[in-house]
């Protein structure tokens, strides 16, 4: 539940310094942060300088490591609690 709630938490605060570095409102440095996160990449918003291209690459390192995290928790909780359900 903990690594849930810092993935939340990162992907906030991904959307927050993404809106200020590249102009965006909060709601669509929110969806660069997801589409970026879950590599996906439409290229609908572009990091333009060299700053932000920096952020986003060391952002999207860290919230794929996040997110395979996340989804491995998940994976072994939800195999666990079908273990215990057989037997």
């Amino acid at each position: 539940m903990i690594v849930v709630i810092v993935l939340l938490v990162y992907i906030a605060f991904g959307a927050l310094i993404n809106s200020i570095l590249l102009h965006l409102t909060f709601i669509n440095g929110l969806y660069f942060s997801v589409v970026s996160i879950e590599t996906i990449g439409f290229g609908d918003i572009v990091p333009k300088s060299t700053g932000a291209r920096v952020w986003t690459c060391v952002y999207i390192l860290f919230g794929v490591i996040n997110i395979g995290v996340v989804i491995a928790m998940c994976r072994e909780t939800i195999l666990e609690g079908l273990e215990v359900g057989y037997r």
